[in-house]
């Protein structure tokens, strides 16, 4: 009920217009938060971020943004859809796997993947690079800022976060993103 697909569709436009700055300002909040344990301790546990896997890792996100802000990828048979998707089952995966490991200490490290994790990764795709390329130069507005955080609203709900965490107005995802 909460879905505006012109939302979503200029969301996706907005996140596509900042064309090849975005994937700098992206790999720094990525390499940013590769320094939290609940990010680290999984892709370490799976080897997912060792030796030339991280540039993989690297290329397999930047590959995601492209496919998920694609016209129409994120719309019934869309390849935003098929690869958000995908990602969703490599997570449950993951995190079956994990919470099977005999190492993985979940009293002190938590769920791996969790829902916490996976909406401020969505956050730093949305408000973070709407706010921080607005300060640099780029001209986006409030509600384009606004449509670019329900873009990935969706993109996390077919991901599976809880769609009713995810902000929805600059205020709400500027809170969020300092709070964490």
């Amino acid at each position: 009920s909460w879905l505006d697909w012109e939302k979503v569709d200029l969301g996706a436009r907005v996140f596509r217009r900042y064309g090849p700055q975005l994937y700098s300002f992206l790999g720094a909040i990525t390499l940013d938060a590769y320094q939290e344990n609940s990010v680290t301790k999984p892709l370490a546990f799976t080897g997912a971020y060792t030796g030339e896997s991280a540039n993989r890792r690297f290329l397999e996100t930047a590959s995601f943004w492209r496919d998920v802000s694609a016209p129409g990828g994120m719309h019934a048979g869309g390849g935003g859809v098929r690869t958000a998707v995908r990602v969703r089952l490599m997570h449950v995966f993951v995190r079956k796997g994990l919470l099977r490991h005999p190492q993985w200490d979940l009293d002190a490290w938590g769920m791996p993947i969790s829902q916490g994790d996976a909406l401020l990764t969505l956050i730093a795709g949305s408000i973070a690079p709407g706010i921080g390329l607005k300060l640099m130069g780029y001209r986006a507005t409030r509600a384009e800022i606004e449509a670019m955080l329900h873009f990935w609203r969706y993109v996390g709900h077919v991901m599976g976060v809880q769609p009713r965490w995810y902000p929805a107005t600059v205020e709400e995802g500027l809170s969020l993103l300092f709070a964490s």
